[in-house]
């Protein structure tokens, strides 16, 4: 690591006053021995982690882009998209999803395989920039699929309300609209606190968490005004979980209402193969639903753990774990597809 930072002298100008001014000071690199996470481990264990997430990436875009496509046709055929409002949180969800771990992606298996840091070959902004894009994008999948079963929910309990009084495409804009505002501000809660403990940015930057807190100690010396708890990103974390919780809750309520439906008085109008055709359907979908769910409580709930018990030795488990969620990328969008009948007749059908 090697870094510029401000050193302060005293000087006379020509009316003889003393004044401060700052000469850049060149800092010896890597200041601790300690090892950076994932720079340190072997070339082949880097390329490989590289090669799985380029592989992951491939298969989720396809997987994506088979949504796209059903989406897009759907709406051809039915003349606009406010024929099912539903389709824009889902398709605006899957984008954010998409982008944002190809950016992720592609810088994580970009770092494994350069020599130099990434800050060094292209900038200290990129790191930050790919940084907030990387959490946007891992909040957005908790927000987004809360708002959809929000949306679901409250079309399932107050149809005719929403239709004659409120409006379609007003709830849709207003819960669209609550979601990525939201997630801003879950972003920018996390990023208002200083710590070392931001794994991205140490990998970019090529420092341990010990040589970022001896730059954030000696700011700190010079009177620099930085908050260094851990009460944001705690509360960030726990209204993340929370939201998840209430959107697993929404769920077991919506498939329990489709199955008293499907094997209520409707049953007399369906065939016995019919009747366990739609429950086979609506736990295959639960089924990908919860798995979504569970991915991302227990990314959630480890992060929390470790910035609670503020271990230095977990920086390495932080970085394999969060590498290791934006591999999910690929798996978690196969399963999207797979726990989709519609989605998979579309695809027999083309």
């Amino acid at each position: 690591m090697e870094k510029h930072i401000p050193i302060p002298i005293i000087i006379n100008n020509d009316i003889n006053i003393p004044i401060e001014v700052f000469e850049d000071v060149l800092v010896v690199s890597h200041i601790s021995n300690e090892n950076i996470p994932l720079v340190g481990l072997p070339f082949h264990i880097k390329r490989i982690l590289a090669v799985v997430m380029a592989v992951s990436l491939i298969v989720g875009s396809y997987y994506k882009s088979i949504m796209y496509c059903y989406v897009c046709t759907t709406n051809r055929k039915n003349r606009g998209w406010m024929h099912r409002p539903i389709n824009i949180l889902i398709v605006t969800s899957a984008v954010i999803h998409h982008l944002t771990h190809l950016w992720a992606g592609i810088s994580h298996g970009m770092i494994l395989m350069m020599d130099i840091s990434m800050s060094d070959a292209v900038s200290d902004t990129f790191c930050k920039i790919t940084y907030i894009v990387g959490v946007y994008g891992l909040m957005y999948l908790s927000v987004g699929s809360f708002g959809i079963s929000l949306y679901r929910m409250i079309y399932i309990k107050r149809e005719h309300w929403i239709k004659h009084v409120i409006g379609e495409k007003r709830l849709l804009g207003i819960i669209l609209v609550f979601s990525l505002l939201f997630c801003s501000m879950m972003v920018c809660l996390d990023n208002i606190e200083t710590h070392n403990e931001r794994v991205f940015l140490n990998v970019c930057y090529g420092s341990s968490s010990s040589d970022t807190q001896i730059m954030i100690d000696y700011e700190l010396s010079r009177g620099a005004q930085l908050l260094t708890t851990t009460v944001l990103r705690k509360i960030t974390l726990i209204v993340l979980i929370s939201l998840q919780g209430i959107e697993l809750g929404i769920y077991v309520w919506f498939f329990h209402t489709r199955y008293k439906k499907d094997n209520g008085k409707i049953k007399d109008l369906l065939t016995q193969e019919n009747i366990k055709d739609r429950n086979i359907q609506n736990v295959t979908t639960f089924v990908g639903q919860f798995y979504g769910f569970i991915v991302e409580y227990a990314f959630l709930l480890a992060i929390l753990i470790w910035t609670t018990l503020k271990n230095d030795g977990s920086d390495h488990l932080k970085a394999y774990f969060t590498i290791l969620k934006f591999i999910d990328f690929g798996l978690l969008s196969a399963i999207e597809f797979y726990s989709s009948p519609i989605l998979k007749k579309f695809m027999k059908m083309k």
